[in-house]
């Protein structure tokens, strides 16, 4: 209010923190920093009318396995590039925090996410073409950097499912229920529980979200460190064994006859996925 007085320019910083300050949804969260940037520009014009103004805000998942808030998320990016578009149709210049990491040092996480961050398409659920072409090779699953990269992969195709539109409805009845009501929390609702798994990817250990101080009392590993140990951690796994040729045709062939009764002529080739 005294920036609006004196025409200084000013910022609104909602930060929504998915499943904790605001509903687990990417969706419900921008419906909940829309309404308390757009009660903030009301505030500040009705001081000024006119004066400047910019929508902006520091929006994080939250992440419930460590009780973070992970900027360098990429469900984190994904609302920061939509609430910019928002910001747009509104005609406000637009500040947004991008370019962030949860790393520890100057490592493999610090720059993949910081790049990441800064090469995100401009639009949630844009298919281009850095979105699809990470792959990764079988051949070199033993070295650190492919499982780096599985991560970044993931990251990926999080990326391209974009923002899960939402009914209204499910959005107002959480807001009111936690906000409204006060009657629970964001973080010990129902819909959180419902929800929070296929809102948000959660990384391996690859990925280090944890506080300074866990970082310090886990023996300060490095990126590799963690990759290396992930690596020997899948490697050790037992190896699945395939079921004998005769089971898999007299399954094939219940399942076929199973399909044909309702209609479906074939099943898919299972041996493709």
């Amino acid at each position: 209010m005294d920036c609006a007085a004196h025409g200084i320019p000013a910022e609104t910083v909602s930060m929504p923190l998915t499943g904790a300050t605001s509903p687990v949804t990417l969706a419900g969260a921008l419906v909940q920093h829309t309404a308390e940037s757009l009660s903030g520009i009301v505030i500040h014009q009705t001081v000024n009318p006119g004066a400047p103004v910019v929508y902006g805000g520091a929006p994080s998942v939250f992440d419930m396995r460590k009780g973070t808030t992970p900027l360098a998320a990429v469900e984190s990016s994904m609302i920061v590039m939509a609430y910019a578009q928002i910001g747009k149709s509104l005609g406000l210049p637009v500040h947004g925090y991008l370019a962030l990491s949860d790393a520890k040092l100057p490592d493999y996480q610090a720059g993949s996410r910081a790049r990441w961050a800064r090469r995100s398409p401009p639009s949630p659920g844009s298919t281009s073409s850095r979105a699809r072409a990470c792959s990764t090779s079988r051949a070199a699953r033993a070295s650190r950097r492919s499982s780096s990269t599985a991560e970044v992969c993931r990251m990926a195709r999080r990326l391209i499912q974009g923002v899960n539109p939402r009914p209204a409805r499910e959005t107002v009845d959480v807001l009111r229920q936690v906000i409204g009501q006060g009657s629970s929390s964001f973080i010990t609702s129902d819909h959180t529980r419902r929800h929070f798994r296929e809102e948000v990817y959660y990384p391996s250990s690859v990925v280090d979200r944890g506080s300074y101080g866990d970082w310090e009392k886990s023996g300060k590993k490095t990126a590799t460190d963690r990759a290396h140990a992930r690596v020997e951690e899948l490697l050790a796994r037992p190896k699945l064994s395939m079921a004998s040729a005769g089971l898999i045709e007299r399954l094939e062939k219940i399942m076929t006859a199973d399909a044909k009764r309702h209609g479906v002529a074939t099943l898919p080739d299972w041996r493709v996925f």
